[in-house]
Formats: C-alpha cells, sequence, structure tokens
C-alpha cells in the first residue's frame, strides 16, 4: 500500500519497486501487465536500468508480455550500459540458452529455436 501511495505522488522510482510486487505477486494480488506498464513508465520517466532489466525479464520469460528475444536481449542490454550488474548475468544466461539451442539445432537435435 505504501508503494502505491509514492507511485500516486509522483514518485517515479516507486514504479518499479510496485512492478516488481505485482510481477512476483508479493503483498498484492499478481498481475503481469500491471508490471509491464509500471516498468514501461519508469523507464519513461526515469531511465531507471532496474526497469529495463525487469521488463527484459518478462520478455525473456514470455510473461506479461509476447515472448521475444531479441527485445530481452534490448533490455538486457540497455540495463547493462546503464551500470545493472544482474542484468549482466540475464544478457550472458540469454545468449547461452540461444547459442547452446543453435548449435543443437545444427546438429540436428533439436526441430525448433
Amino acid at each position: 500500500k505504501l508503494w502505491q501511495q509514492a507511485v500516486e505522488k509522483g514518485h517515479a522510482e516507486a514504479k518499479v519497486f510496485l512492478g516488481e510486487m505485482y510481477q512476483n505477486g508479493t503483498g498484492v494480488k499478481q498481475d503481469l501487465s500491471k508490471a509491464v506498464e509500471l516498468y514501461r513508465q519508469s523507464i519513461q520517466e526515469t531511465d531507471a536500468s532496474e526497469a529495463y532489466a525487469c521488463l527484459g525479464q518478462l520478455y525473456d520469460r514470455g510473461e506479461g508480455v509476447e515472448w521475444n528475444l531479441e527485445e530481452a536481449a534490448r533490455l538486457y542490454g540497455i540495463a547493462v550500459s546503464k551500470g545493472h550488474v544482474e542484468a549482466r548475468l540475464q544478457l550472458f544466461q540469454l545468449f547461452q540458452r540461444v547459442l547452446c539451442c543453435w548449435m543443437a539445432f545444427r546438429m540436428r537435435m533439436c526441430s525448433a529455436i
């Protein structure tokens, strides 16, 4: 409730924290579309690295948005460029998954990427 009040009073940074609460269902009913909305607002208002990383995670998982690894990589990359340490790991893991699947596909071990 306090985070919601902070958002309503114009504290843009609070949008990221409230977005994480909606993403994880922590203290509120899980609402991925609300999380996406809050992350996008935070990016627009504060350009916060955490918002880029969180939104990238949703695109990476296809949660609340259409699954899009290219968009996930773009958002992680922006977060990394702004100094977000965890996003560096998330970006590495995304590339690792894509590379492993590509190699398996090339070796005809999987039929689709």
